[in-house]
């Protein structure tokens, strides 16, 4: 099903016409959480669900929002919040490389096959020869972790090779090097990407207190921080287990597992 739909849009991307654009289109941004905007030709602008995207755009994403965006090779770009990627060059001649900037956040790249594909980083490039892998930049560092094939990570002090499974930092002068993360794929899957929808099966929405319903309500149209802000109007005297559980659900949809960690062990040790 994934690879129909990728082939679909990609058919899409293709057929449409560039003058709509004025310029060759490079991709399309197909998935929008929260607040996601766009520049074009120097201008910051609202993203626009399907819209196309022309080489030397940017997609930002803010705090508790996130977007996919497809390239025209059909690698798929999984933007986390906080976020800053630019579509410097982009291909899908074989025998050329696809040239992306991430100036801050991190995004999970993967394709059906493997592609050359180069991301530029304030500590790092990493030079792609495979389907899968997440990169990370943050103040001082930047992280890469391939999933399936190989990534050379490269600075001005040294490089070094990433295959499956393999994750490699490097900071400010430093060479890239080696570290380990216990069970890779789910720290990313936990901190990167997962669409902030909660459901709660059955269960009639006017049954529940009116902030737990607006919370909910929102969370399921994509406004994350519309969905906290929600929540935080219970008062605090009346929040019980399942105030701190909804609360722990939505932090854990949006990838801060340390914050409901917390809230869990709390529940937890103090009993219903």
């Amino acid at each position: 099903m994934r690879s129909a739909a990728l082939c679909l849009l990609a058919l899409q991307m293709r057929a449409g016409p560039a003058s709509a654009q004025e310029c060759p289109v490079v991709g399309q941004l197909y998935s929008i959480d929260g607040q996601v905007e766009v520049r074009h030709k120097g201008a910051w602008q609202a993203g626009r669900l399907n819209q196309p995207l022309c080489a030397q755009d940017a997609v930002r994403t803010s705090s508790l929002s996130r977007a996919a965006v497809m390239l025209t090779s059909e690698a798929v770009l999984r933007i986390d919040q906080d976020s800053t990627v630019v579509l410097t060059d982009v291909t899908t001649d074989v025998q050329k490389r696809t040239i992306l900037d991430l100036t801050r956040g991190a995004f999970q790249s993967f394709s059906r096959q493997p592609h050359s594909l180069e991301v530029n980083t304030p500590y790092l490039n990493a030079a792609v020869q495979g389907t899968e892998f997440v990169i990370r930049t943050s103040a001082g560092r930047t992280d890469l972790t391939t999933f399936e094939g190989t990534v050379t990570a490269s600075n001005r002090s040294g490089s070094a090779a990433v295959s499956s499974g393999q994750s490699v930092s490097a900071s400010g002068g430093g060479a890239p090097r080696p570290y380990v993360m216990v069970h890779p794929r789910d720290a990313v899957q936990w901190g990167l990407y997962y669409p902030p929808i909660l459901a709660i099966s059955g269960t009639n929405l006017g049954s529940l207190r009116p902030e737990f319903a607006a919370s909910l309500k929102r969370a399921a149209q994509h406004d994350v921080a519309g969905a906290f802000a929600a929540l935080a109007a219970v008062p605090s005297g009346e929040r019980d287990v399942s105030f701190y559980i909804y609360e722990a659900a939505l932090l854990l949809s949006v990838g801060r597992v340390d914050e409901a960690r917390k809230i869990i062990d709390q529940v937890i040790a103090h009993g219903p």
